[in-house]
């Protein structure tokens, strides 16, 4: 198999960007941001010695680059056989074939959610969750309306915010209806 053959099946036919962050991820974010300003000057004003504000903010920013790069999707790419999850530095590729169903889904019907392993708050919501309601589910959403549910049979179940969301339920469905092959 060449490599234009194997390619092919997994170039975009629809990308979706992240959904804009809702009005309190975005007051949340910026207020960690202008933290991260801020703690490392009340630092140095109470203690001035600058390696240690300068190592504060090195942590901060550092943590915060390190979520936007590994943690925050920049897009979301519908390809013939399946659903890409693109970050600045990875991606994630679930083949059409192990998604079980494509839907909307309400805060509510999430109930209780805790982060296991991720980041919340910074951004969005990304990484491991569980839900007393739907157990354990990745989570890649900038806001908590215009969610949709991913179903992948025994894997963990994919939570995601794309912008455009009924658009992208359609196109996705459309794909995964047609064997991951349309």
């Amino acid at each position: 198999m060449n490599q234009q053959t194997f390619e092919t099946p997994r170039q975009p036919r629809s990308v979706f960007a992240l959904a804009e962050m809702s009005t309190g991820m975005s007051v949340l974010t910026w207020s960690m941001c202008v933290l991260g300003l801020a703690l490392p000057i009340v630092i140095f004003i109470a203690a001035p010695e600058v390696w240690m504000s300068m190592l504060l903010a090195g942590v901060i920013w550092g943590t915060y680059a390190f979520v936007w790069v590994f943690y925050r999707p920049s897009r979301f790419e519908i390809c013939r056989s399946g659903l890409r999850i693109v970050w600045p530095m990875r991606s994630f590729y679930i083949p059409a074939a192990e998604i079980a169903e494509i839907a909307p889904i309400s805060k509510s019907a999430l109930g209780l959610v805790l982060r296991t392993f991720g980041a919340g708050g910074l951004w969005g919501g990304f990484g491991r969750f569980w839900s007393r309601k739907m157990g354990h589910m990745l989570i890649y959403a900038s806001r908590s309306d215009g969610l949709v549910c991913i179903r992948r049979g025994r894997e963990r179940t994919v939570l995601i915010s794309p912008a455009r969301p009924d658009e992208f339920i359609t196109e996705l469905q459309r794909v995964c209806s047609a064997g991951g092959e349309s």
